[in-house]
């Protein structure tokens, strides 16, 4: 079992989400958050599959109700953990204060903050101030830069992640230098595409032509 599960576990605790990101459909998804029993219960589970690394990903945890007493419970553990965040809302200000109110609760030793960052400071800002598009993914980079320095005076690891695209492929380097200098970890991968042929073969299935593509290939 510990094979199957490997060392790193993610864990989806809640479906809440405000950022509203276009290529995502999680919010087509019905999830009930998370309790603090089954949370528990899973904690003491992995650990005892070998388990020692919990990601909390997927909406964003930072907005189910009991995050505080989730980190509680991850920093009396013996798992390492990282919690994948925006850190802030455009549509309520009490998320940013729930971040900060975290950034003071998490174990450096053993915690850490992930965040999704696609642009720099600033192409973020020109994308925010023309309301132009990927206007949310702009909001989760400006948040991140703006958290950035305080961060690292807190030595909380961070880890962010940048989709790359053809909108920001150009200031990928730049983003990947900025983040590393600050002592962060870096990660990328690419956006998703559909190809043509796909979207064939969901429509009408193995077609003649499809079907000889497949053999040539």
């Amino acid at each position: 079992m510990a094979t199957l599960w490997g060392k790193t576990v993610q864990l989806y605790v809640t479906g809440a989400c405000e950022m509203g990101c276009p290529h995502c459909s999680s919010f087509q998804q019905k999830m009930p958050n998370m309790t603090i029993e089954t949370f528990s219960e899973v904690l003491e589970v992995l650990t005892v599959y070998g388990v020692s690394r919990v990601e909390l990903f997927a909406n964003d945890p930072l907005l189910h109700s009991a995050i505080e007493e989730f980190v509680n419970l991850l920093n009396q553990s013996r798992l390492n953990y990282a919690i994948l965040t925006v850190g802030a809302s455009p549509k309520n200000a009490d998320v940013k204060e729930r971040f900060l109110r975290m950034l003071e609760l998490i174990d450096p030793r053993k915690g850490a903050f992930v965040f999704s960052v696609d642009y720099t400071q600033e192409s973020a800002d020109r994308i925010l101030a023309t309301n132009g598009k990927a206007v949310s993914y702009a909001f989760k980079a400006s948040a991140f830069w703006q958290f950035a320095p305080l961060l690292k005076d807190k030595r909380v690891p961070v880890r962010i992640n940048i989709v790359v695209s053809r909108d920001n492929i150009e200031e990928t380097p730049v983003i990947i230098r900025r983040a590393a200098a600050m002592g962060f970890a870096v990660s990328f991968c690419f956006v998703q595409c559909r190809q043509p042929e796909f979207k064939e073969l969901s429509l009408k299935g193995m077609t003649p032509g499809l079907t000889q593509s497949f053999k040539d290939f």
